[in-house]
């Protein structure tokens, strides 16, 4: 790994995290969540992987890569990385010789342009005006 993209202060939801794989053109992106999917000790912690089309990671990738879990015997840390995830902007590093970069994105700014890009907000401004009831289901948003 040579580069990471986070969202400003570590929070983004997962259909953001969708949005920024897709518009960064990356591999995939790994989801820390307190959601759906149970693990940890407490099975009060999931890890999601989202593939290069932003989708949740097919069954048959997430069983490889839980099965290559079973197999680590060690792992590297950066213990004098002190990146400044407040900040937008990009930091890079030296590690073991080799450079590594922390890319710290609006993650929200990036999800607004593209909900103007699938939504009509105009028009949902004129329907909602009508005095009309909607039921709006966040389905479990992030909060901040």
């Amino acid at each position: 790994v040579s580069k990471v993209i986070v969202a400003q202060n570590g929070l983004m939801s997962t259909p953001a995290v969708s949005c920024v794989i897709r518009k960064c053109k990356i591999n995939g992106g790994i989801i820390l969540t307190a959601s759906h999917n149970p693990g940890g000790p407490d099975a009060d912690f999931g890890i999601k992987f989202n593939t290069e089309n932003g989708g949740p990671a097919p069954e048959n990738v997430t069983d490889k890569i839980f099965e290559r879990t079973k197999s680590i015997s060690q792992y590297k840390i950066c213990p004098d990385l002190n990146a400044d995830i407040s900040k937008v902007g990009l930091s890079t590093y030296t590690v073991d010789g080799k450079e590594f970069s922390v890319q710290v994105i609006d993650s929200v700014l990036d999800y607004v342009e593209y909900m103007k890009e699938i939504f009509d907000f105009p028009a949902l401004k004129n329907y909602l005006s009508t005095g009309k009831q909607v039921l709006i289901d966040a389905m479990n948003g992030g909060q901040f």
